[in-house]
């Protein structure tokens, strides 16, 4: 996979409701529209077919049209990865040189497989202070609390 930038977040997720993928695409290009950062989002809808692909990609579009951000200032870039990839794919995508985080704004999940494979990397995740992913993203600080992180 080509990037344009040296720093690139992943997102991984089926899109429906639970992984909130339309609300974390808006607020990343929110906060990231003038930033020389990419955002590799791998997803679908319900098919892994070209009407699928399609769609997603209006979706994003949508998203960012909506905003009504300046495009003189835009820098960020979004990366639409589509459908299935194998285990060997996937592993080298979250081994990339430039995927540098994985972010989600997933609420009411289970156990959540891409992030606990990417966890395993050593590289940074950003995920909400709730859900299932806390069973493996979360350490025992000196006071005894929980904390999110590793």
């Amino acid at each position: 996979m080509d990037l344009d930038y040296d720093f690139n977040y992943l997102t991984v997720g089926q899109w429906g409701p639970r992984k909130n993928m339309e609300n974390f695409i808006c607020w990343w290009l929110e906060e990231c529209w003038d930033q020389e950062v990419g955002l590799v989002i791998k997803t679908s809808h319900r098919r892994n077919n070209t009407m699928d692909r399609e769609y997603t990609k209006k979706r994003i579009k949508y998203i960012a049209d909506s905003l009504e951000l300046d495009e003189e200032d835009k820098k960020c870039k979004v990366y639409l990865l589509h459908g299935d990839l194998s285990e060997p794919e996937m592993i080298a995508l979250y081994k990339h040189p430039k995927i540098s985080c994985m972010a989600t704004a997933t609420h009411g999940e289970g156990f959540g497989l891409p992030l606990f494979e990417f966890a395993q990397f050593g590289k940074p995740i950003i995920a909400p202070d709730w859900s299932g992913h806390l069973d493996f993203l979360t350490y025992e600080n000196g006071s005894g609390k929980k904390t999110l992180g590793f």
